[in-house]
């Protein structure tokens, strides 16, 4: 069964729920040098008010030129703020992601197919996020 036939959307909206299917943004990485240090980086973006499949490892799936990628991050898109608000550490975002929804907070739906699928993030909870990764 695939990601897309795990969740239904309430008719009133709001959050995904277990039956119909909702649309589903699948993350992908794009890749970036840093301009101060000249080394590459790959990103893959969480955007507001969007379902994300983000794929629990993508380090051995991606190379660039053949080697692997060390830095990967997690850019936070705002649609309401029209731009990124911020980027944490990929790794450390999905784990911040699964110990916000473990105290009760609705960020993630659950895991599946080697993805970590999100709920709808409000800007609220993205910024949540983000001042996490800061204490």
């Amino acid at each position: 069964m695939g990601i897309l036939k795990l969740f239904k959307k309430k008719k009133s909206g709001g959050e995904p729920v277990p039956g119909e299917p909702v649309s589903v943004h699948m993350a992908e990485p794009q890749f970036y040098e840093d301009t101060e240090n000249k080394s590459q980086f790959a990103a893959l973006c969480l955007t507001e008010d969007c379902v994300t499949a983000l794929p629990l490892d993508p380090r051995p799936s991606y190379r660039i030129d053949g080697k692997e990628i060390d830095d990967w991050r997690l850019a936070l898109v705002s649609i309401t703020e029209d731009g990124v608000l911020g980027y944490m550490e990929y790794y450390s975002a999905l784990q911040r992601l699964r110990e916000l929804a473990d105290v009760g907070n609705t960020y993630v739906i659950g895991e599946k197919d080697g993805h970590l699928i999100t709920t709808p993030l409000t800007l609220e909870e993205m910024k949540t996020l983000l001042n996490s990764d800061k204490k």
